[in-house]
């Protein structure tokens, strides 16, 4: 893919326009084919962009929450939220507490 204008230079060409359109469409065909294995998979798609953030992490320390915030353009809060939420869920909860059961 050629190089496109620098952002001082406004006039764009009919061949930039097509090449921001091409890629574009790339990535919202990237974002939907992500989505959907997410969904097979029962997760939302930010569970599914959170678990590739820490997977992509340096495996001594994994990512921070500020990290997961930064990696996934939401605000902190929101991360925090985001995975703090499956500790909540009821099935969690019992399904953590057989394992521990058993492991007994």
């Amino acid at each position: 893919m050629a190089i496109l204008r620098r952002p001082s230079d406004p006039a764009l060409s009919d061949g930039d326009y097509r090449r921001l359109a091409e890629l574009r469409y790339g990535l919202r065909s990237l974002l939907h084919w992500s989505a959907e294995q997410a969904k097979s998979a029962g997760l939302t798609p930010t569970q599914h962009q959170l678990l590739l953030a820490v997977r992509a992490s340096e495996p001594s320390a994994g990512p921070t929450v500020s990290d997961i915030a930064a990696i996934l353009l939401i605000r902190h809060n929101s991360a925090v939220e985001l995975v703090d939420r499956p500790r909540r869920r009821p099935d969690h909860r019992e399904r953590d507490a057989d394992q521990h059961s058993r492991c007994g």
